[in-house]
């Protein structure tokens, strides 16, 4: 498989393959002949030779492809291993695909290859295979591709990659209120209260618990040291009464730990009650 840049999965022709890797994948065995309804190489006929092409390009690609994204080079090569005089073209491959004959054919190739499904069922398969993802992975390269992976596990005919790049990026703009809820829905009103009560400003410096928290690590001075053991304190009491967070991952733990401290108590205030 083909990948459509050095991180994503998605399969696609954009390297240019060997000699030895287009007769390991693209090499017609007798069940594709037998699908093609090619018998005999003594005559190439359109339909049968690019119906060939079309269906070995959709095997390696996990879905049936447009007559310009399948390479001359790989065309040549299918039709070549059957009829070793006749060049393909493509004005002929184009012409085969534009015509009713391949839409005829179209049916019988994704049945043959067992890609079922109605589009509607594919992506919403695919966006709960991103939104699975995206709870624990936070790059968006990681989400694509998970997505991408269970579409083909599943057995179903990849959608467009512009496709499953748009349910990937909502999957993740959705994710953050999830973990919230998922976090929110752990939590009785008591844990609220004490959360809440971090964000009180307190003391004769007027600093909250969670302003402390995200103060260096620099000896504090002696005068307010005894406030700062007590808000230390608070902590640990705390973090032995909420919920395990088990469920998220160690990345998206970082993450969410990376934003919660750049934000000040006043910011932390304005977020809604639920977060």
């Amino acid at each position: 498989m083909s990948s459509i840049d050095t991180t994503s999965i998605y399969p696609s022709f954009d390297k240019k393959l060997t000699e030895k890797t287009l007769h390991r994948l693209f090499y017609p065995d007798p069940a594709d002949l037998a699908f093609a309804g090619i018998k005999s190489k003594s005559q190439f006929k359109p339909s049968k030779g690019y119906l060939l092409v079309v269906l070995k390009c959709a095997q390696y690609l996990y879905y049936v492809p447009q007559a310009h994204q399948i390479p001359l080079y790989v065309a040549r090569f299918i039709v070549k291993s059957i009829y070793p005089r006749y060049l393909a073209r493509n004005d002929e491959l184009d012409q085969y695909m534009k015509s009713g004959t391949f839409k005829r054919h179209l049916p019988r190739i994704r049945s043959h290859l067992g890609f079922y499904g109605s589009p509607t069922e594919i992506r919403d398969k695919a966006m709960r295979y991103a939104e699975n993802a995206a709870i624990n992975k936070i790059r968006f390269l990681d989400v694509l591709n998970a997505c991408i992976e269970g579409i083909i596990l599943d057995g179903h005919e990849l959608p467009a990659l512009s496709t499953l790049q748009k349910i990937a990026k909502t999957a993740m703009t959705s994710a953050q209120k999830t973990i919230f809820d998922q976090i929110v829905s752990l939590l009785t009103p008591a844990m609220k209260d004490a959360i809440d009560g971090i964000l009180a400003q307190v003391g004769p410096s007027q600093k909250s618990t969670w302003q402390r928290f995200k103060e260096s690590g620099d000896l504090p001075k002696k005068s307010v040291l005894k406030e700062y053991l007590v808000s230390f304190d608070a902590l640990d009491d705390l973090v032995t009464r909420l919920p395990s967070l088990s469920n998220i991952g160690p990345d998206r733990k970082e993450q969410l730990v990376s934003e919660a401290l750049a934000l000040d108590s006043w910011n932390m205030r304005r977020l809604s009650s639920a977060k």
